[in-house]
């Protein structure tokens, strides 16, 4: 699953063929259901927001998470 974790806004002007957009605001407050061993890849703008996802979602459990391209950065 490619998750684009930036703002609503931000994914609405533009976004990767076949994301979900769930903003690291939604990661970092609320339960993401999706299984813990499901195949996750990560981006944001610069990276930041998507490592910071990868390291939450790695602390809740999820085993399977990645970062687009090595940094998570779609710039």
């Amino acid at each position: 699953m490619l998750i684009d974790v930036r703002t609503e806004d931000e994914f609405n002007a533009g976004h990767l063929d076949n994301a979900v957009n769930i903003p690291v605001q939604i990661i970092v407050k609320a339960v993401i259901p999706i299984p813990k061993d499901s195949g996750i890849e990560l981006y944001c703008r610069s990276g930041s927001r998507a490592r910071m996802a990868q390291m939450i979602l790695n602390h809740r459990g999820y085993t399977n998470v990645s970062l687009l391209n090595g940094t998570g950065a779609i710039e």
